[in-house]
């Protein structure tokens, strides 16, 4: 069942070989140990802090590039300022995120001409389609998928490397090879732990940012969460969940649309580009910073899951002269909602909490023409 998987997924994405992991944090750890010691990897300034935890356990340095206002996806010209500066980096990581496709086709044309590897991670995109109608995570050197909590298909966990080369494919089974298995009481217990820290640090470190630091620790504080063997019921969760992807896709696009639609009209709520062939992660738009927490609070009184993520990780961990250099990720950090499109969330419901938002902003703004709001 795990060579017939692999398989698949390989096929699907135009790759000679997959390595299958118990996360996508566990496959980019093994594309971050394909670089040697000293090479650095290129993150986009905002993104999933795992992403910055795999670098960290790879034992790789981490550097940043800003991020496109368009759709918060890694910008080409900083990944090429970036490259021009840091002869070290070896690999770019472009991230799909929110589902939003990043510029592929430019980002590989640019990392080419440096050297660098791509690696595409598509954990937030799959069954996605680019501006030319390409599956998303079938261009990059490497490419990431993620089967975990909250992704496209759920199945509990699981991961996957994916690559035509064939040293790197060798390397990667041999890293796999090491790490232990992890019980899933053990695994549960590390979660509910980060969780409890994570959030904390996370709103002090909004304050004041030297409380970020205490990140630092994290990679191997949660080392077993964050590596580890896949289960041995993996594959069959895997295998059946990717059967249903045709509907989850129609059904998260359709969902969003239905956002976008009762939401367009409303005053103070600006949208990311709009790309037909994506498939939405969330429903991701932006407002006032000044809003937001009001926002947050009344859209969760009203019985709604909503989020603002994710962080502008760039903030965590560069140094002083980095510091400050990534605009359009600070700005989108502050601006940031997330709205539900997964199976939680029918046509009913993506409707009632259109209503709730259109509520929300339209009593903001009567009171902002009563004067009643600064």
């Amino acid at each position: 069942m795990l060579n017939r998987l692999e398989r698949q997924l390989a096929t699907e994405y135009k790759k000679k070989h997959c390595v299958l992991t118990a996360s996508g944090t566990v496959a980019l750890w093994l594309a971050f140990s394909q670089l040697p010691l000293g090479k650095k990897v290129l993150l986009p300034a905002m993104v999933c802090p795992n992403l910055l935890y795999a670098a960290s356990l790879a034992e790789r340095e981490v550097v940043y590039a800003d991020i496109r206002d368009i759709d918060a996806t890694i910008c080409p010209d900083s990944v090429e300022s970036k490259l021009s500066r840091h002869s070290e980096i070896g690999i770019v990581v472009a991230v799909h995120l929110f589902g939003n496709n990043a510029n592929i086709r430019v980002l590989k044309d640019v990392v080419d001409k440096h050297g660098a590897i791509l690696v595409e991670d598509a954990a937030q995109s799959m069954g996605g389609l680019d501006d030319e109608n390409v599956l998303l995570g079938t261009k990059g050197d490497v490419s990431i998928l993620s089967f975990g909590h909250t992704k496209i298909i759920q199945a509990g966990g699981g991961g996957a490397f994916l690559t035509d080369n064939d040293d790197w494919t060798k390397d990667a089974r041999s890293l796999l090879s090491t790490l232990d298995h992890v019980s899933k009481s053990r695994l549960d217990e590390l979660s509910e732990e980060y969780r409890r820290l994570f959030y904390p640090i996370w709103i002090a470190g909004q304050r004041e940012q030297s409380f970020y630091s205490l990140f630092e620790s994290f990679p191997m504080l949660f080392k077993d969460m964050f590596l580890h063997q896949a289960g041995s019921d993996q594959v069959a969760k895997i295998t059946n969940a990717l059967e249903g992807l045709a509907e989850k896709v129609t059904h998260r696009r359709e969902v969003a649309e239905i956002y976008r639609h009762e939401l367009s009209p409303v005053d103070g709520i600006k949208f990311f580009r709009s790309a037909k062939g994506i498939v939405p992660w969330r429903f991701s738009f932006r407002i006032d910073p000044s809003i937001r927490g009001q926002f947050l609070k009344y859209i969760r009184d009203k019985g709604f899951d909503v989020s603002s993520w994710y962080p502008c990780v760039a903030k965590w961990m560069c140094d002083e002269a980095e510091s400050g250099h990534f605009p359009v990720a600070e700005r989108i950090e502050r601006e940031i909602i997330n709205l539900w499109v997964d199976e939680s969330y029918g046509q009913n419901r993506a409707m009632e909490l259109s209503c709730a938002v259109n509520e929300f902003m339209g009593s903001l703004h009567n009171q902002l023409k009563k004067g009643e709001v600064r």
